[in-house]
């Protein structure tokens, strides 16, 4: 029987405006992207959340973006950084969670648009009904989500009656 499994899902924080001169590959993190990466950092301090395994994307908001939180969260979880992840869809995302030893039980994926947004409505069968509405709105800039997958392997997570647990973003943590 397979371990029970958690899916956290990161988006990047909010990016430099592209240029013809700048490959999008090479965009980095504007200061709001910064500070947002901050207040994340803190919320997974704050909900002792420690994956086993992150999963990045090579693109530089991404890895800037999962640096700044690990510092912030004082993270140690092992990490793997992947072009695959670059601009993933989310069955390509999917593809990579399938290859993952079942021995994992929690993974972090930091990614792109629309790729991680549909993952996650992909993966989201239930939860809170105020949670889900939101997350069907949008999936912003540094926005966080904690899936609870249940007891399945990793490569049927589409079919698993997955429940969101947490959906939240840095502007709505700041509100409080």
């Amino acid at each position: 029987m397979p371990l029970t499994k958690t899916l956290y899902i990161l988006r990047h924080g909010k990016a430099e405006t592209g240029s013809a001169t700048l490959d999008d590959h090479e965009r980095g993190l504007n200061q709001q992207g910064i500070d947002a990466c901050a207040v994340i950092g803190k919320y997974m301090v704050d909900k002792a959340i420690k994956p086993d395994l992150v999963l990045c994307s090579t693109a530089k908001r991404a890895k800037t973006t999962w640096n700044l939180v690990k510092e912030a969260s004082k993270c140690t979880s092992k990490q793997e950084f992947t072009d695959a992840l670059y601009l993933a869809s989310a069955n390509e995302i999917v593809k990579q969670l399938a290859c993952l030893p079942e021995t994992m039980s929690s993974v972090m994926v930091v990614g792109h648009n629309p790729g991680l947004h549909q993952l996650c409505l992909n993966v989201s069968k239930q939860g809170d009904e105020d949670l889900l509405e939101l997350l069907m709105m949008k999936f912003p800039t540094c926005a966080f989500a904690s899936i609870d997958l249940g007891a399945v392997a990793w490569e049927d997570i589409t079919q698993a009656n997955a429940t969101l647990m947490e959906f939240t973003t840095p502007k709505i943590l700041v509100q409080g």
